[in-house]
């Protein structure tokens, strides 16, 4: 009785949920940038006022969601 290496198939699933997790998590980061974004534009128009963060917070907190994408686009 001949044995099947199902080696590749682990790592194609390993690769599947890594990638899959990458999408997620990626998923999350932009919804979160349009959340903020659309937070600032709301305040800059003044719909809004700020609440608990400072525009220049809120700002600075929308350049690390960016750099974060930016990174995981280039992986």
């Amino acid at each position: 009785m001949a044995h099947k290496l199902r080696t590749f198939d682990r790592l194609d699933n390993f690769t599947d949920k890594a990638q899959s997790r990458r999408n997620e998590r990626m998923a999350r980061l932009m919804n979160q940038l349009v959340a903020v974004d659309s937070h600032i534009f709301r305040i800059e128009s003044g719909i809004e006022r700020p609440e608990s963060l400072s525009l220049s917070a809120l700002k600075l907190h929308r350049s690390g969601l960016l750099e974060g994408i930016r990174r995981m686009r280039d992986c």
